[in-house]
């Protein structure tokens, strides 16, 4: 490995990274690794490119043998982009090339089967991007030929494998996420902030939170949920539209999501409210944050997720505002490179996975009736051996909107 120009994190990181991956890999009884995502790339091996939303392009594969060594394949337009960007020595990042040069593939299977020969793993177990959290970046034709021309190796699910590790954060990936939430919240406060009752559409507030993101130095955003008044504010995941803001007295103005940082992602949500919160819109709003707060003492290295998330919500209902909770299945999953990563609450259920120290979660208790609006408390944190410490910050009240 190298300290490449674009490299985000010391090796020795990397390093670890690659070093737990080959532990766990052993303990599967796997051979190798293909890595073909844009998260698992950057993750272990600092990868980056703007193609990647691209349906018809896979920016790089990353291979990895049980020995640690690595190979990276891309195409013949890319590859110097992914020895700008990527930690691997120049001589492990190999290509194809459409165009027949001389001594390269001429096609994305051809080249990764010759990685594959070349890290000695033409025949074996191969770990594969095929779980519920992760998938393959890779045409489907292309992944048929090149079973077709290693007929020796066994591909299988590895996104356990590769997810136990992404959900434990070291002390450098936290800092960098502590870094993002500050960012992201800082953000989404000045978006509300700007809200003019009567000018102001939702869109606008999208667009001042993407200003004020990229003006803190952010690497992107991903689109901020904004809706406004009882009507839309229960729609969960709805886009922002051209809806104008209408100057009604105690309306909700709900805003979720997040920027990101060296890949990393944060998710912070919050509600401004028209003129001021009535005493009954405080009330909700208080419930969610005492819940927030007892949560974290309940997060706790060793502790079941899925009971401590049973706790949790039997808190919320014991509130003044228990019968208004909106989150008997309190949303809550790890965060990371990936908006939502394990550890998640629906697989806590099924069954009692322990929370281990360097977790990091993000968890967003919710009361709410149809004439109030929702009112929901977020905050991200990270799993401790003595409960969890924040690494977003408990918004202290909601926002109040001056109405013209």
């Amino acid at each position: 490995m190298r300290i490449s120009p674009m490299c985000e994190f010391p090796l020795e990181e990397y390093r670890a990274r690659i070093t737990a991956l080959t532990g766990r890999m052993r303990a599967a009884g796997l051979d190798g690794m293909m890595l073909s995502s844009r998260e698992n790339t950057r993750y272990f091996c600092g990868l980056q490119s703007v193609i990647w939303p691209s349906k018809v392009s896979t920016p790089g594969i990353l291979l990895v043998n049980a020995d640690g060594k690595t190979a990276l394949i891309g195409s013949a337009s890319a590859v110097e982009t992914a020895r700008h960007t990527s930690v691997l020595d120049r001589e492990d990042v190999f290509c194809y090339d459409r165009n027949n040069l001389p001594g390269t593939p001429s096609t994305y299977p051809d080249a990764v089967s010759d990685a594959f020969r070349r890290l000695g793993l033409s025949e074996g177990r191969i770990g594969a991007e095929f779980g519920e959290s992760c998938y393959l970046h890779l045409q489907y034709h292309w992944y048929l030929e090149l079973c077709r021309l290693l007929p020796g190796v066994q591909f299988v699910d590895a996104g356990e494998e590769i997810f136990h590790l992404r959900s434990v954060k070291s002390p450098a990936e936290v800092d960098l996420l502590r870094e993002a939430c500050r960012r992201n919240e800082e953000s989404i406060k000045a978006a509300l902030s700007s809200i003019v009752p009567g000018q102001t559409t939702e869109r606008d507030v999208l667009r001042h939170f993407a200003g004020e993101a990229f003006h803190r130095h952010c690497e992107n955003v991903r689109e901020l949920s904004v809706r406004f008044s009882n009507r839309r504010v229960p729609l969960a995941a709805c886009p922002a539209g051209d809806v104008l803001i209408e100057a009604i007295p105690h309306a909700p103005v709900f805003a979720g999501g997040g920027l990101l940082l060296h890949g990393y992602q944060a998710y912070w949500e919050h509600t401004a409210v028209l003129r001021a919160p009535t005493p009954r819109q405080q009330e909700l709003f208080d419930c969610a944050r005492r819940t927030a707060e007892y949560a974290c003492k309940e997060l706790r290295a060793g502790a079941s997720l899925g009971g401590s998330l049973q706790k949790i919500n039997a808190f919320a209902a014991s509130t003044s505002a228990g019968a208004a909770c909106q989150t008997r299945r309190a949303p809550c999953a790890g965060i990371g490179l990936d908006p939502a990563e394990p550890p998640y609450f629906r697989t806590a259920c099924q069954a009692p996975l322990p929370l281990l120290e360097g977790n990091v979660l993000w968890l967003s208790p919710c009361f709410g009736t149809e004439t109030d609006g929702l009112f929901s408390c977020c905050v991200t944190l990270v799993v401790t051996s003595s409960g969890a410490q924040l690494l977003s910050s408990f918004p202290e009240s909601l926002i109040a909107v001056a109405l013209p």
